[in-house]
């Protein structure tokens, strides 16, 4: 987890990876079925309690949220633990972006307010990087704005059938005084053929 702070803006990086999966009396995390809705540690909670301040209603900066977990997801589960606990934290109708990856996808979200919370949160997925990306259809599209469906190639899988497969490509943030511009960065085939590579 970490911070970096500008005089217009908070970029808050959070940990939802470490408590993921259960784990038994010695300590070791069950990755089959041990699944947990990814809360943050209690010192990260502490941390952006405390130390960050994440709870000053005086503080107006912009805030964005980068984590592993997704809070929202239109195509598999959600996980909510990081957000009950910001709930906790942040002041009421606080606004801010959330992105995010675990699903290896590009979407971009309709501005929310999650069950259960009182902060409005701007979801962001781009969990399309270093991966092959299976692509999938949405199994809800309310508040979905765009996803990246786009073909790559076709690749067998381990059972001999070809999936289609999505695009990689990066988020850049780029802040300049209080405005921050985001920008997806795909790949592009050469000649519109990717049999032939990419382009330059």
């Amino acid at each position: 987890y970490a911070a970096w702070q500008t005089d217009s803006w908070r970029i808050i990086s959070l940990d939802t990876g470490r408590l993921c999966y259960s784990t038994d009396e010695m300590g070791i995390r069950n990755v089959e079925t041990g699944t947990t809705d990814a809360p943050l540690p209690d010192e990260v909670v502490e941390w952006l309690t405390n130390t960050v301040n994440l709870g000053d209603p005086n503080d107006k900066r912009g805030l964005i949220l980068l984590s592993h977990h997704q809070p929202y997801d239109a195509f598999s589960s959600s996980y909510m633990g990081a957000a009950n606990q910001l709930n906790k934290i942040l002041p009421k109708g606080k606004q801010l972006l959330w992105i995010f990856g675990h699903d290896h996808m590009l979407a971009f979200y309709k501005k929310m307010q999650l069950e259960g919370t009182d902060y409005v949160i701007y979801p962001r997925l781009i969990g399309i990087g270093g991966f092959p990306n299976i692509l999938a259809k949405p199994k809800e599209t309310d508040g979905l704005v765009a996803y990246d469906f786009r073909t790559y190639q076709s690749l067998p899988d381990d059972d001999g059938l070809n999936q289609n497969i999505g695009f990689n490509g990066y988020a850049k943030l780029t802040i300049t005084g209080n405005k921050v511009d985001i920008s997806y960065i795909t790949a592009s085939c050469k000649d519109g053929d990717c049999s032939q590579g990419l382009s330059e």
